[in-house]
């Protein structure tokens, strides 16, 4: 079994064979905000590193398709998404404008 936890920062940059081979559940928070697309996911080859386990994606409502074609077309089968709500300190619903919400209000 692989360490549990093996971290990395730069998702553009990383090289997949450092990772391992065998990792039961990989979770990708990449920053999408900074240029990172779906094909930044692909070359992580990520039925490699876990060939068997879940991938769990934090992703930007304009790119899942994209990521979503991706991981099937490495063999993943899309099973549930999730919403966040982002809450601020005193655990209240943080009440910023999203960018997905600004195309929205104008009108």
């Amino acid at each position: 079994m692989p360490d549990s936890v093996q971290e990395a920062r730069d998702v553009c940059g990383i090289d997949p064979a450092l990772l391992g081979t065998d990792y039961l559940g990989v979770l990708l928070n990449p920053p999408w905000n900074a240029n990172v697309t779906a094909e930044h996911v692909a070359a992580l080859h990520l039925e490699r590193v876990c060939p068997l386990g879940f991938i769990f994606v934090w992703v930007e409502k304009e790119v899942l398709s994209d990521v979503v074609d991706v991981l099937v077309k490495a063999s993943f089968v899309y099973v549930e998404n999730l919403t966040w709500v982002h809450m601020d300190s005193r655990n209240r619903v943080r009440k910023t404008v999203c960018v997905h919400m600004l195309s929205l209000s104008n009108r």
